[in-house]
């Protein structure tokens, strides 16, 4: 009966050990890049959340949209409202192009989604979604 090297036996051993700790580096490597990836869903999730809590808030936009009407500067535009199940119109139209450019720059200022926008010299269309 022959008998093994011991020398093989250690060779063999460390080159085990060797593959081992490249594998654990690697994995280390890879766990790394998903906590990264993970922290950015994280950071992602939160700004989906704050922006789907304003968008769909309905009474906040129309409190929004109040406050910004109720200004003293914009009490003489003529701001036609319709309320509808998804959105909410606004319709200005007024003579003076500065108070069209306040108005629309309050509301651009605001976390509101518009989903449809016109103007011209004289006349604003908004459409105001909250769903």
């Amino acid at each position: 009966m022959r008998r093994i090297n011991p020398i093989y036996i250690l060779v063999i051993l460390i080159i085990i050990s060797f593959i081992s700790f490249i594998q654990v580096n690697n994995k280390k490597i890879e766990l790394k890049a998903n906590v990264d990836r993970l922290f950015l869903f994280k950071e992602k999730a939160k700004v989906y959340k704050t922006l789907s809590q304003d968008w769909n808030n309905k009474s906040k936009i129309e409190y929004e949209i109040n406050k910004i009407s109720n200004i003293y500067q914009f009490r003489t535009l003529n701001i036609s409202r319709i309320n509808k199940y998804k959105s909410i119109e606004l319709k200005i139209s007024t003579s003076e192009e500065k108070l069209l450019e306040n108005f629309l720059n309050k509301i651009l200022n605001e976390n509101i989604k518009i989903n449809k926008f016109r103007l011209t010299s004289n006349n604003l269309f908004l459409e105001v979604g909250f769903r």
